[in-house]
C-alpha cells in the first residue's frame, strides 16, 4: 500500500470522513471490523513499514472525530490496552473497553476485568446461547445519523418550545418555479420548491434576528448571527442529515438550487463532508417533499431558536375578501422556536412575513448578488 492511499472510511454521528495511510507499508492487523463502533483515539489497524532500516511496526490509523469548520478539536481519548482475545470478549458480553480499568500490567485491560464490568466473577458460568426464533427481538446498535438523532431530540427536550401553525399562498411561488424551471442560469441544477424556501427562511431570519440565534452566557445573552446558515433536513438511507447551505441570505435561487443539489446527493451517498455540516442557524425540513404532509410539530436542533416544517401545498377554498370563495394552493407551515427568546408575537410576525415572500416571490429576486 502506497503513502496516501485509502485505508478506510469512518462514519461519525455526522459525517464521512476518508483515513489515507501516513506511509507505505502493508497492513499488519486490522484493530476493528466493518461496521464495529470505535471510540475515538481507539486504533483501527497496524501496518508494517520500511523506515530505511528494517520492517517495523508502527500504528497507521486511529478514530478521529470530524469537526466542523470554526470548531475546535475535541481531545482524543487513549485507547484502552488489551489483548484481541480479551477485546473479543469485551465485545461478546457488550462492554466498552474504555469504560473498564485494566488491573494487568502496566494498566492492561484482562478478562477478568472485563467479566467483572459484565456483573460475573471469571468463575462464573456464561449464560447459554439462545437460539433466535421467529419471533425473538433483535437489537441494532444505532450508528451515524441515527445515533446523532438520539442526541439531538435529547437535547431538545431540555427546551421549552413554542409552535405556530399558519399556512401560505403557494400560486405565485409554484408559478414561477414553472417559469424559471429551464433558465440557462440554472446551469442544470433542478429547480425544485426548496430553494425558494430556504431563501425566503433566510430572508425572514436576517429580518428577525431572534430567530438566527442561540443562547449564550449561560442563558444571560442571546447571540444574533449576522449570517444566516440553513440547515436542510434530508431523508437518507442511513436516517436523518441535515447539512447546511450557508450564506443563503447572500445567494441567489439558482446558486442555492446548485448547492441544495450538491449537499442532497452527498448525503445519499453517505459522503458529506465535516464542511457540509454543523454550524447551522436556523433549520427547514420539508416533509412535503416525502409525500402528502399537514402540520408538523418540529423539535429544535439546539442551541438553534427557530425551525420550520413546510408539508406539501394542497388546494384549499379561501375567502376571496369580497364575500365569495377562491381555491388556491397552499403551504402548511409548521414553526417551532425556543420560547426563552423568541415570543409568540415574534413568531407570528416572522409568519406572516415568509408567506409574504412566497406571496410576492419577485420580492426574493430584491436580495441576490
Amino acid at each position: 500500500m502506497a503513502e496516501f492511499d485509502l485505508l478506510c472510511t469512518v462514519q461519525s454521528d455526522k459525517a464521512s470522513v476518508d483515513v489515507t495511510a501516513r506511509r507505505a507499508g502493508v497492513v499488519a492487523r486490522l484493530a476493528a471490523a466493518v461496521g464495529d463502533i470505535v471510540q475515538v483515539g481507539a486504533p483501527l489497524l497496524e501496518m508494517r513499514v520500511d523506515d530505511g532500516g528494517g520492517e517495523v511496526a508502527a500504528t497507521a490509523a486511529s478514530a478521529a472525530a470530524p469537526v466542523a469548520a470554526g470548531a475546535p478539536p475535541s481531545p482524543p481519548s487513549p485507547p484502552p490496552h488489551a489483548s484481541p482475545a480479551v477485546r473479543r470478549v469485551a465485545k461478546e458480553l457488550g462492554v466498552p473497553l474504555a469504560a473498564v480499568a485494566g488491573t494487568g500490567p502496566a494498566g492492561r485491560v484482562v478478562k477478568a476485568d472485563v467479566e467483572a464490568a459484565a456483573g460475573r466473577g471469571a468463575g462464573a458460568p456464561a449464560a447459554p446461547p439462545t437460539l433466535p426464533t421467529p419471533d425473538t427481538t433483535t437489537l441494532h446498535p444505532l450508528r451515524g445519523y441515527r445515533r446523532a438523532m438520539v442526541a439531538a431530540m435529547q437535547a431538545a427536550a431540555a427546551v421549552p418550545h413554542f409552535h405556530l401553525h399558519a399556512s401560505a399562498d403557494a400560486s405565485r411561488v409554484l408559478a414561477a418555479r414553472a417559469a424559471l424551471a429551464a433558465d440557462p442560469s440554472l446551469a442544470g441544477a433542478r429547480l425544485t420548491l426548496l430553494p425558494f424556501l430556504v431563501k425566503a427562511l433566510a430572508l425572514t431570519a436576517a429580518a428577525f434576528p431572534d430567530l438566527n440565534a442561540s443562547l449564550a452566557d449561560g442563558g444571560a445573552s442571546v447571540a444574533r448571527h449576522a449570517r444566516v446558515h440553513v440547515g436542510v433536513a434530508v431523508d437518507t438511507p442511513a436516517g436523518l442529515a441535515v447539512p447546511v447551505v450557508r450564506d443563503v441570505q447572500a445567494l441567489s435561487l439558482a446558486a442555492i438550487a446548485a448547492e441544495v443539489g450538491r449537499l442532497a446527493a452527498a448525503a445519499a451517498g453517505g459522503a458529506l463532508g465535516p464542511a457540509d455540516t454543523g454550524g447551522g442557524t436556523i433549520t427547514l425540513s420539508n416533509v412535503g417533499a416525502l409525500g402528502p404532509a399537514g402540520h408538523a410539530t418540529p423539535l429544535l436542533l439546539v442551541p438553534q431558536t427557530c425551525i420550520l416544517a413546510v408539508g406539501r401545498a394542497a388546494e384549499t377554498v379561501v375567502p376571496d375578501g369580497a364575500g365569495g370563495v377562491r381555491v388556491e394552493p397552499r403551504l402548511p407551515l409548521s414553526w417551532g422556536a425556543d420560547h426563552r427568546v423568541v415570543d409568540g408575537a415574534t413568531l407570528a410576525r416572522a409568519s406572516a412575513h415568509f408567506e409574504g415572500l412566497l406571496a410576492e416571490p419577485a420580492r426574493m429576486l430584491l436580495h441576490t448578488r
